[in-house]
């Protein structure tokens, strides 16, 4: 095991693809040449400024700017459910603001090593180690920055994968936990819906783990005070369609001049998440990848149809996208790879000088648009490994590790 991971037994090729991480390090050390801060904390601090306001009987949510605490420099508004902010607040007020704050430091650097190594740089038998490394070029210096908990959520995720397809329970659990803080970390349910179980075994799975994790927020909405739920729902809407919309639906929507209040943006939102699951269910049915293929492949598709991609949200994208073009390249669809490890290049180009998430949006519109060029041919045969009373037959002229 020590060999994996000594810079001498990693090949040449692999060794150039290293060059993938310099958007991340040249974030990490401008800052530290700038005199800067490397590590704030404030995605952290937000969460603990949310939890004081509520024990000062103010409203946990507010909009960007009258967003504030004293005793805290939170950059950015709260928008998680209560329980996170409570929790902070009385872990503050058991061990101490310094405490809390190093602990969850410490909590965060080693989770975010493990949400990097594990997608870019562990063995997989599906993927090389090279296919995977031009994608490190999706994260960005920020995601050290900030500090948010997606960095111990994506840890988790990952740590998961390694017995998903035997025990979907675990998986589920550990999404049902995400989807308790974050509502659109349930995306990550859709590789319940691609692991090679009997149809009523994936919507079991999947329906009690919706269930389970949109739980908590409907119990929030039922029986909060009106106007904290009312708050938390402005907030929510300000943050993920005005102030900063991703690298998604949402940012797709506005390049195309679609305002962020407009009608098409849900119907547009559900046809293409339909159209990228079902693509997804073609792809496993049809090329019949392992057990843990198909959890990254999942993950891949759950992070393209969250209408707001964070930068932090690219953590687990690797292994997914490199399998599928992987596939398009076997298919004689050669193109389709160039295209998207094009889109890979143009934002280490541009990440270089930390300015990555201007470029990300490429990578997404590529690899959603090769996700349905590859998948949805096969939509059928996807389509009836859900269904009851189906017999699923594998096409076997093409099989993957």
């Amino acid at each position: 095991m020590a060999n994996l991971i000594k810079f001498e037994s990693i090949s040449v090729t692999e060794k150039a693809g290293l060059l993938f991480f310099l958007p991340l390090a040249s974030g990490v050390l401008g800052r530290w040449i700038q005199g800067k801060q490397i590590y704030s904390g404030l995605d952290f601090e937000s969460i603990l400024c949310g939890g004081a306001r509520a024990a000062q009987d103010q409203s946990r949510y507010a909009v960007h700017g009258d967003f504030h605490c004293g005793a805290y420099d939170a950059a950015s508004s709260f928008i998680y459910l209560p329980w996170i902010a409570d929790l902070g607040h009385a872990a503050v007020a058991a061990f101490g603001t310094s405490t809390v704050t190093m602990v969850w430091a410490l909590l965060f650097t080693v989770s975010l090593a493990v949400a990097i190594y594990i997608p870019l740089l562990a063995p997989m038998s599906f993927t090389s180690r090279k296919a995977r490394l031009p994608f490190a070029s999706l994260i960005t210096g920020s995601v050290v920055f900030w500090g948010n908990i997606a960095g111990l959520v994506y840890a988790l995720m990952a740590l998961s994968t390694y017995i998903a397809a035997r025990r979907p329970a675990v998986f589920v659990s550990v999404i049902v936990f995400a989807g308790s803080i974050k509502q659109t970390w349930l995306t990550n349910l859709t590789v319940i819906l691609l692991l090679d179980l009997p149809w009523w075994k994936r919507w079991t799975y999947f329906l009690i783990g919706a269930a389970a994790g949109l739980a908590p927020t409907l119990w929030f909405v039922v029986t909060a005070n009106p106007a904290e739920v009312s708050a938390w729902a402005d907030v929510t809407r300000y943050t993920a369609m005005v102030r900063t919309p991703g690298q998604g639906l949402l940012r797709w929507a506005q390049l195309l001049g679609l305002p962020p209040n407009s009608d098409w943006i849900i119907p547009l939102w559900t046809g293409f998440a339909a159209a990228m699951v079902i693509a997804g269910l073609g792809l496993v049915e049809h090329y019949r990848p392992s057990g843990r293929a198909r959890v990254w492949l999942g993950l891949l598709i759950a992070v393209l149809i969250i209408p707001r991609i964070a930068s932090y949200d690219f953590l687990l994208f690797a292994p997914g996208i490199a399998l599928l073009l992987d596939i398009a390249t076997r298919e004689g669809k050669r193109l389709v790879a160039n295209t998207v490890y094009g889109a890979c290049v143009l934002t280490l180009i541009i990440g270089i000088a930390d300015s990555a998430d201007h470029a990300i949006v490429l990578v997404t519109l590529t690899s959603s648009a090769s996700i349905m060029l590859i998948g949805l041919p096969h939509a059928r045969m996807g389509i009836l490994a859900v269904l009851p009373n189906r017999t699923r037959k594998a096409d076997t002229s093409y099989s993957l590790p």
